[in-house]
């Protein structure tokens, strides 16, 4: 692994493209919360408090934008190190005596402390809470977007264990928090905006699952989260089914959500998006991973069964993940997409593949990561897959101003649906009118 490059302070490092549109989504939305991350450590015991104050102080050693932030300079926006903003751990006491109550005021704690924006240009995007409960304390990291993506969390989270190791066994230094990560691979090669422009040509400028709720003149980003888990059984006939047509679990996700738009809408050519880590952050000082870049995929629903269904979607998304190099602004403006603070261009409705990490242990202590929702949403429909240890469950995340709970739930309930009766039955014909 490669070392982060230095930053000294006080020095700066231009923003990348993605991250400068981050940056520019918040400052056109400043109470917007809809960016940030929370990443909450659940110990089954007590933390010692101090020792957390290392570890975090290790991080933010390793890791200098979490005590950067965004100025304009020089004609371009820029991470500005300022050792003055180094995280102070806020301790966080709750006050319920059962565990079962005071996971519930954790989560309320949350969807308030979750709401709270950056202020990217006065404060690092990087906060941190010890919040203690009455047999059990969480570490809450708290990031913004634009310095880290999903593949983030496990940089956070292995420098921290490893680091509060160091301290609480009275090892000292930073040389057991991990570097920052390398590319696995690359999901793409580089490819020109012509491909693009051919590839989307005459596509559909909205995706639209219908809705009794209009459009406002600026998207909210007010949303809900509903969450199923798929049964054992349907787990194994996916993952089989998967393998025996050699695609993916996440490549049936996108089928199912493509087919359930399809039947609702009518709509027979449509586009989604969906992420790909495929761009390092060169010169570490910009963030602690790599950018997970939004590729939109283009849909054609012209085959009746859910099988072959599957695979065009497959198709797509292979010929999306080839051209995934040039970056989601730079498509949008070649394709001349007009934008509205109303209306994400190309892609309204995203799909994510999502590993949760194993449960491991700190110093001593069960831990795990829990996963809790601030009430945001980036998109009108974001579904995720969360694929691990056996089991599997959809995730919808919903914009609550445009639908309604009721609408959310038949839409989570169509996409299992689909992923249990489709791969079960994949000669099934979904569209008559093509057979």
């Amino acid at each position: 692994m490669s070392r982060e490059t230095a930053m000294p302070p006080d020095s700066s490092v231009a923003l990348t493209e993605g991250q400068r549109s981050l940056w520019l989504i918040q400052a056109a939305n400043p109470e917007c919360a809809a960016y940030n991350i929370v990443l909450p450590v659940f110990v089954d015991g007590s933390l010692n408090a101090r020792a957390v104050e290392h570890a975090v102080g290790a991080l933010v050693d390793r890791h200098p934008v979490l005590t950067s932030r965004i100025s304009y300079e020089q004609g371009d926006l820029h991470y500005v190190r300022d050792e003055a903003l180094a995280p102070v751990v806020i301790d966080v006491d709750l006050f319920s005596a059962g565990r079962d109550e005071a996971l519930r005021e954790f989560q309320a704690y949350v969807n308030l402390e979750g709401k709270r924006p950056f202020q990217l240009e006065d404060e690092a995007p990087f906060r941190v809470s010890l919040v203690h409960g009455p047999d059990f304390d969480i570490v809450v990291f708290w990031l913004h977007h634009v310095i880290a993506d999903g593949s983030s969390g496990h940089v956070i989270l292995d420098g921290f264990v490893r680091a509060y190791e160091s301290v609480s066994t009275g090892r000292t230094g930073t040389a057991d928090v991990p570097d920052r990560l390398d590319a696995a691979e690359s999901a793409a090669e580089s490819s020109s905006l012509d491909d693009w422009r051919a590839y989307l040509a005459d596509a559909p400028a909205e995706t639209i699952y219908p809705r009794t709720r209009a459009r406002g003149e600026r998207f909210s980003f007010r949303g809900e989260r509903l969450s199923a888990e798929l049964p054992g059984l349907v787990t194994r006939r996916l993952h089989r089914f998967a393998r025996d047509r050699r695609v993916t679990p996440f490549t049936c996700l996108v089928t199912a959500v493509a087919v359930v738009i399809g039947v609702a809408s009518g709509q027979r050519d449509l586009v989604l998006g969906a992420t790909v880590s495929n761009r390092s952050v060169h010169g570490g000082a910009r963030g602690l991973a790599y950018e997970a870049a939004l590729v939109p995929v283009r849909v054609e629903l012209d085959v009746p069964s859910l099988g072959g269904a599957v695979d065009r979607v497959a198709s797509s998304l292979a010929r999306s993940y080839g051209m995934a190099s040039s970056s989601f602004d730079s498509i949008v403006e070649a394709l001349g997409v007009p934008t509205s603070p109303g209306l994400n261009p190309v892609c309204q409705v995203v799909c994510n593949s999502v590993t949760p990490p194993a449960p491991f242990r700190i110093g001593g202590q069960d831990a795990e990561v829990l996963y809790v929702h601030n009430g945001s949403a980036k998109f009108d429909l974001t579904i995720d897959l969360w694929v691990g240890a056996g089991r599997a469950e959809v995730v919808l995340e919903y914009c609550s101003t445009l639908y309604t709970n009721a609408e959310a739930e038949a839409i989570l309930s169509e996409v299992v649906t689909f992923l249990t009766e489709g791969v079960a039955n994949p000669d099934t014909v979904w569209d008559r009118s093509l057979a």
